[in-house]
This record gives structure tokens, sequence and C-alpha cells, in this order.
């Protein structure tokens, strides 16, 4: 079942949670409360249900229910997201003709990059398994061809804060993007933070490759995925699509900065937040350089999410 909450304080009492801020350079966490911007405290819940299948599209800073959580919209554009029939969700993003890149809604993005992405509002401890299965369909029209990746599922550490009050920059823990080969076929790559380097300060290890498969455009893929984050301790990434291991790797998983950090910026006088978070979508782009060519555009739907 599919919901969208205009003003998630009101639709479910004070839990765990982790919210985006619009604006903000990065994931604010804030544990155990809900703090919805001025702007969705007035507004009415709404029941994507009745708009499924209409093509509506959900704005910047919605709230949807889930796979048993709940997501913070994240999409510049009313067509970023859209609710389809039967608890599907549609994310589109492209290069815009010209600077900044379309559907990027967060402050800090530079016209390199382009996004239309849940962020899920559950926080996963240390050691917490984290699961989700599903189905995902890339349109045929997808092209992603002069962006260096294509992210379809990610999972993020906390984005803990520095002394100074900077937000230390990784790569996420895990993601699942797609990729083109040699010969332009597309493939679906895992990556994935494998736990070493020497993070206290500044230094991070690279995020890994963790296995390739096939992916053809156009077809339901069946995909399942089960993450242990080990804080750079013993951990777990393991990724099926449509029933074949892509990876299974037991070992050190996650960045040791946010146990490491925790107390380095207190929020209301506590350890800031280390929990991971999910994030389902499109983020696209390029590492270096100004912009990946305008006809870059991806298309992709998710439906029968199960938690």
């Amino acid at each position: 079942m599919l919901f969208s909450f205009a003003n998630p304080a009101e639709a479910f009492p004070p839990q765990p949670a982790a919210i985006v801020q619009q604006g903000e350079s990065s994931r604010n966490v804030v544990a155990a409360v809900w703090q919805p911007s001025p702007a969705l405290r007035s507004a009415r819940v709404v029941p994507v249900a009745a708009a499924a299948g209409d093509g509506s599209g959900q704005p910047e800073g919605s709230v949807v229910l889930l796979a048993g959580q709940t997501w913070v919209v994240q999409s510049g554009t009313p067509d970023g997201l859209v609710v389809g029939p039967g608890g599907s969700v549609r994310f589109q993003a492209k290069a815009a003709n010209g600077p900044p890149w379309e559907n990027s809604s967060i402050a800090s993005d530079t016209p390199r990059k382009i996004r239309a992405e849940l962020a899920g509002s559950r926080t996963y401890a240390k050691g917490e398994t984290i699961h989700l299965k599903g189905v995902l369909n890339v349109d045929p029209s997808t092209v992603i061809a002069g962006s260096d990746w294509s992210s379809l599922i990610q999972i993020h550490q906390a984005d803990t804060r520095r002394a100074n009050g900077v937000h230390v920059l990784a790569s996420p823990l895990f993601t699942a993007e797609l990729r083109l080969d040699r010969t332009g076929k597309p493939f679906l790559q895992v990556r994935g933070e494998t736990g070493r380097g020497v993070p206290a300060h500044a230094v991070f290890s690279p995020i890994r490759v963790l296995g390739r498969a096939p992916f053809a455009l156009g077809r339901d893929h069946v995909f399942e995925l089960t993450v242990v984050d080990g804080h750079g301790g013993p951990g777990r990434i393991t990724f099926l699509l449509d029933g074949q291991p892509v990876c299974d790797f037991t070992g050190p998983t996650g960045y040791e900065y946010v146990d490491l950090l925790a107390g380095a910026w207190p929020i209301r006088g506590q350890a800031q937040p280390t929990g991971s978070y999910l994030k389902l979508g499109i983020y696209a782009g390029l590492s270096t350089g100004p912009k990946p060519p305008p006809g870059v555009s991806v298309s992709v739907t998710m439906r029968d999410l199960q938690h």
C-alpha cells in the first residue's frame, strides 16, 4: 500500500527517524523525532492510492509510505517521481539543456548531477540486517552514455559532521548502478565499501566493485539485497538479480568514521546518529567536468517492494 503524507508528524507517532531537510548539502539525521518543514505542517494527509495510475507526480519534500517505512521525495521537478497502479513508483531524471541539471533538488549538487530519489526515514544500527526485495524495470528509452554512474539503489551511512561542523563526504556503503560495457550494452554493477582505509580524518578507502551482471532494458528484473553495515567491522553485502547471485561478500563493511566522529558535533548534547539508510531511484552524473550531454536521461519503475 502506498500513501503520501504532507504532514508526517501528524500521520505517525514519534519514531526513530532520519529526515531530509530541503536545501541542505547533506541528509540531516535526527533521532526519534520527525521535523517537517514549515510548508508541510499545515498540509493534509493525502492517500496516493486515489491518484494511482493517473500519472500524478509527488512534489519535493513530500513523504511516501512504501515497503513498511516512510520515504522523503528528492526531485526538482513534479514528474521526477510518479505514482502508478499497485504501489509502483516511476523515477525520471534527465540532463537539462543548461545548468543546473533538472531534477536535482539538493543545494550542493553541481551541474554534474541529476537525481529523482526516495530517501528512507528508517535508520539501521551497526550490525543490523538491511533487507529489501522487489522488481525494477529500466525503460528502453534510457540513455546513460556520457555519465560516469547511474545509481538505482543505495545505502548511505549517516552524514556525520566533523568538529568544525562540516559534513564528511564519502561514497555510499552500497550501490547498485547501471553501467555500459565497451560495446554499449548495459549491465548492473554492485559496489560496496569493505571497511579498509584510515577514515578518522580525511582518508577513506574507495568503494569497490563487488559484482556485475547483464541487464536488459525494458524488462522486469527481480532483485533482493541483504546488507549488514559493520562500521568497518564484520558485515555482509549480498545482491541477487533474477535469482542469481551478483555478489556475496562477507567481511568488513562500511566506514569507521561514523563511530569515530559521533561525538565531534553533538546534537542537543547527544552524540550524532550513526545509522545507515536506504535510497531508491536515480542518482546519476559525472565525477569531474561540467556536465554530461543533454541527451542523458534515465527512467526506472520499481514495484512489489518488500522490506
